[in-house]
Order: structure tokens, then C-alpha cells, then sequence
């Protein structure tokens, strides 16, 4: 039947049906105008969908109707009118109980927006559909909807080239789509026409041309529709790889008498690169820079489309901030107030954590300046005598002279090596070590030692053993993976420490980090030093 007279008894049968309301009549005529009428004469099919909503009497009726528009619009690769109808449906629909054909639209402005690639916008209107769909009651239809917004995420898959992730989503709608438990070949063809597009770009062959095949069953009901289209380019491409040029031509020759018959964009642009390719493996250069010139002419028209889309939501943004300025002054000087805390806490962050790496990174030349030692855990204690060795013999000799009274040079040089050999030993991480104690075990008294404390560490006797426990500590949680694992209270009582507060303000006094600060350093400085347990970083 030609275009004129299929729209002139399309129009026929839509003022009959409108006039009763019939739910059936109305929706053989929505099918028919997007599967057939659409790939004959897009027009025709864009001014039956426009009859529909003008004699629709209901919202329903009117809201369907007009995304009807919008699908017509996005095969013709019109996306803002696309997306206006679409919109214009969403209003419609919104705080009713018509959960399906919410999940619907917000369904199919998740699509333009990927196919603008606005990914963020895109992912926004899938996650909406998904959330609305959980309210539909029915559960056939919850079914079907839900296997809709599972193959949209396999589209957004196939876009982002993760065509395993796509697989995932294809095989999950499949299983709703039958979960729903009615015969539905139009959406089980789609699946298997994706799968096709999916392992094709796999460079699985055998298995794309399977499941084309398969698309191809299923979609028998519906010749002349775009993913029978589709589904014939896949096996053109699929047979091409595998080197079999007849049934390649076979089956391009069918898609392109399609293409021909459509102002479909999208397809007539993945048919030109098809026969592109099948003309360039052919050796027929004429034909194939004839074939190039018609795929650079659709892409150009495509991409101007969405640029223009673009262009125009961002001239209605513009717009409506002037629009909004008399009455928007205020709050944007608010926003603008807010912008400028966050950007100074922002900033004050960014300072502060300077500020700590620069204090670790002088804590680190401080404890570790000689990493190679670090690399021969046996002379751990050899640092540590390096380190709170700040006199020489010399010194003392000078200090004996400025006070001779307090004992013989013998004496001090005794009770200086008897001060090393206890560093080297872990005697100051015993809890009860004091003064008294430790001046008992060196053979003099408590006034000497505290003298030599004093003079060649330059601390009291607490403060000396609080250094050597913190550097002790330090030590480990640097190069031992075990203790990082230590809560804080098992890290004080490691080293000697009678309560975890007492460790904490200590140890912060020493290293200018709290434990747990210096904890998160450390992890993100795990080259420091090797782990003292298996010798690597």
C-alpha cells in the first residue's frame, strides 16, 4: 500500500477509535506507525503520531502520542525535538500512578542524552527509570520495563566500547523479558541484535552471525523495520571478516535498498561504512570513495544535530538566568558566598595537609637520614646511639674542665658507654624504668647519671626514655606491616607507655603527629622503609 493511502485509512481508523476511547484500535495503530509506516514515509508517520495527540481526549492518550513523536524524531536523529516531546510526555505523566510509562520516558531521554554523549545526564534518567520502576504493580510490565532500562544500559555499555559489561545487560533483559511471561519477538530480536553488535566488536564472528540470525527470527514479523535493518548490516560486516563475500553481499544488498527507503541517519551511516569496507576489501575504489564521501556527508549531519542541541540548551539556560537575575541577585551573591567558603576550607585543607607532609618529611631526615642502615635491621640500635650522641670526647673534656667537681673523665666516659649499651637494649620499654633503677645497674648514683642525661642528651631522664620508646615505636610502625595493624592502646603498652593518652600527647610532642596521623602518612609512604619482616618495600 503506497504512503498516501496507508495515512489516509491510518487517519480514518484514528478518528473512530479516538471518538470510543479504544485502547486496542489505538495501540495497532501506535505499533503500526512506528514499525511500518515510519520506515516507508518518516512524514506520514510523524503526522499520524500529531493526529493521535490532537484527537487523543486523554492525558494518557496525549502522553503516548506524543512520545511516539519523539521516537520518530530520534530515528531521524533529531534529538531536541526528540527530547522536547519527550519532556512534554514526562509532564504529563508526572504525579500519576503511571509508573510504566514513566520508567518509559525517563528510559528514552537516558538514550538521547547518551547518544549527545552526556554520560552524566544519561546515567541520571537510567537510575530515575530504574527507581520508578519498582512501583509498577504489574508484574509483567515491571518486567518488560525493567528488561527496557537493562538494554539501555547495554547500549550506554556498547557506547563506553565495554561490550562484556553490555553482554551482562543483554542477557539480564533477557531474563526479565521472559520472566514477563508473554510473547514479545520485538524485544528478544533486539537482544540478539545487540549480542550480534557485541560479539562482533569482540571479533567473535561465528558467534555474532549466530545470534543475528537469531534477531533475524525473531524479528520476522517486522521486514521492514530498523533493527531488521541492523540486524541485516551485522551480517553483511560479520560475513566480510570471515571472508565470505557472497552471502556478504548477499545480505548488503538488502540493507542497502533499506537504507535507501529511510531518513533514518544512524543507519544509513553504519550501512555506508559497511559497504565502505566491503568495496575497499573488493578493490573497488570508486565505489568506495563514493561510499566514504556519503558516510563523511550523514556524520557531519548527525554531529551538527547534536551540536545544535547543545547549542540550544545552553541558549535556554542563558535565557532563563537573565530572565531570573531581578529576582535571583540575591541568592546567587549567597551562592557566590558559599562558593568562596568552600573554595577557603578548600584551601585551608590543601595548606594544612602541605603543612603535615612537610612536618613528616622533616620528621623522616630527622629518624631515617641514613636510609641505607635502614636496609640491616641489626644495627637499629646503632642509630639510635648516632642519633642522641650529640657530644664527642673532646666535649667532654671541655665540660670537665668548666666542672671539675662533678667526677673523673673516667667516670663519664664509663657511664657514656653504659648509656650506649643501654640504648642498644630494649630496657627503656619496660614500664617500670627509672632513675634510681638504672643508675643501680651502671654502678654510681642517681645525681651522675642525671648529670650525663642532661649534659650529653640534653632532656631529663622522662623525657630521654619518652624519646627513645616514641623512636622505637616509630621505627616499627615504619618498617613493619605488623604493627600497622596494632590498635593504639596495644602500640602504648609495645613501648612501655602505662596509658594510651599518656603515649598519644607524647608522642605527638616528639614527632608533631598524632599516632593516627602518622599512622595514614605512613601508608601513603609505604617506600619509607623495607618491611623488617621479608626485607621489601
Amino acid at each position: 500500500m503506497s504512503g498516501p493511502k496507508l495515512l489516509i485509512l491510518s487517519m480514518f481508523f484514528i478518528g473512530y477509535l479516538i471518538s470510543a476511547q479504544d485502547a486496542d484500535s489505538y495501540n495497532r495503530i501506535y505499533r503500526k506507525t512506528f514499525l511500518e509506516v515510519w520506515a516507508k514515509d518518516p512524514k506520514d508517520a510523524l503526522r499520524i503520531a500529531d493526529s493521535l495527540y490532537q484527537k487523543s481526549e486523554t492525558p494518557h492518550y496525549k502522553a503516548k502520542s506524543l512520545m511516539l513523536s519523539a521516537t520518530l524524531y530520534q530515528q531521524q536523529s533529531d534529538l531536541q525535538k526528540a527530547v522536547s516531546f519527550a519532556e512534554r510526555s514526562e509532564s504529563i505523566f508526572a504525579g500519576t500512578d503511571e509508573y510504566e510509562w514513566q520508567s518509559r520516558i525517563y528510559g528514552f531521554l537516558a538514550t538521547q542524552y547518551r547518544l549527545l554523549k552526556l554520560y552524566i545526564k544519561s546515567k541520571e534518567y537510567a537510575q530515575k527509570a530504574v527507581a520508578i520502576n519498582s512501583k509498577i504493580k504489574e508484574p509483567a510490565q515491571r518486567n518488560v520495563t525493567m528488561g527496557m532500562m537493562l538494554q539501555e544500559m547495554a547500549y550506554y555499555e556498547i557506547s563506553l566500547k565495554n561490550y562484556q559489561s553490555a553482554i551482562t545487560n543483554i542477557k539480564k533483559a533477557q531474563r526479565f523479558f521472559d520472566d514477563a511471561q508473554t510473547e514479545r519477538p520485538h524485544f528478544t530480536g533486539n537482544n540478539h541484535q545487540l549480542l550480534g553488535d557485541c560479539y562482533y566488536s569482540l571479533a567473535n564472528y561465528p558467534q555474532a552471525i549466530t545470534h543475528y540470525k537469531l534477531a533475524e527470527k525473531n524479528l520476522a514479523a517486522e521486514p521492514d523495520g530498523h533493527l531488521m535493518a541492523l540486524t541485516y548490516n551485522g551480517l553483511a560486516k560479520a560475513y566480510l571478516e570471515e571472508g565470505n563475500m557472497g552471502q556478504s553481499k548477499i545480505f548488503l544488498a538488502k540493507v542497502q535498498k533499506m537504507a535507501r527507503e529511510t531518513d533514518f541517519p544512524q543507519l544509513k551511516s553504519e550501512v555506508y561504512e559497511t559497504e565502505r569496507n566491503f568495496y575497499a576489501k573488493n578493490g573497488q575504489h570508486n565505489a568506495y570513495n563514493a561510499s566514504q564521501k556519503k558516510l563523511d556527508i550523514i556524520n557531519d549531519n548527525i554531529e551538527a544535530k547534536g551540536v545544535a542541541f547543545i547549542n540550544n540548551s545552553y541558549r535556554k539556560m542563558e535565557n532563563k538566568a537573565i530572565s531570573d537575575k531581578a529576582v535571583g541577585d540575591q541568592q546567587k551573591l549567597l551562592i557566590v558566598v558559599w562558593i568562596i567558603i568552600f573554595i577557603m576550607v578548600v584551601a585551608y585543607m590543601m595548606i594544612r595537609h602541605r603543612n603535615q607532609k612537610r612536618e613528616f618529611e622533616r620528621f623522616k631526615k630527622k629518624y631515617f637520614s641514613d636510609r641505607d642502615e635502614s636496609l640491616h635491621p641489626t644495627r637499629e640500635a646503632e642509630k639510635n646511639i648516632n642519633y642522641f650522641r650529640i657530644k664527642t670526647h673532646t666535649k667532654v673534656a671541655e665540660e670537665l674542665a668548666a666542672k671539675p667537681y662533678l667526677m673523673t673523665s673516667d667516670t663519664v666516659q664509663r657511664l657514656l658507654k653504659q648509656l650506649e649499651e643501654f640504648e642498644k637494649s630494649d630496657l627503656f620499654l619496660h614500664s617500670n624504668i627509672s632513675l634510681s633503677m638504672l643508675a643501680a645497674k651502671f654502678g654510681t648514683n642517681t645525681k651522675y647519671l642525671s648529670h650525663i642525661i642532661n649534659t650529653y642528651r640534653k632532656k631529663d631522664f622522662n623525657n630521654y626514655i619518652n624519646s627513645l620508646r616514641i623512636r622505637y615505636i616509630t621505627q616499627k610502625l615504619t618498617t613493619s606491616g605488623r604493627y600497622r595493624q596494632y590498635k593504639i592502646s596495644a602500640l602504648a603498652e609495645e613501648c612501655g607507655f602505662s596509658s594510651q593518652a599518656k603515649f598519644s600527647t607524647i608522642f605527638k610532642n616528639e614527632t608533631s603527629f598524632s599516632p593516627t596521623a602518622f599512622l595514614r602518612f605512613i601508608e601513603k609512604e609505604t617506600n619509607v622503609l623495607p618491611d623488617e619482616n621479608t626485607g621489601k618495600i
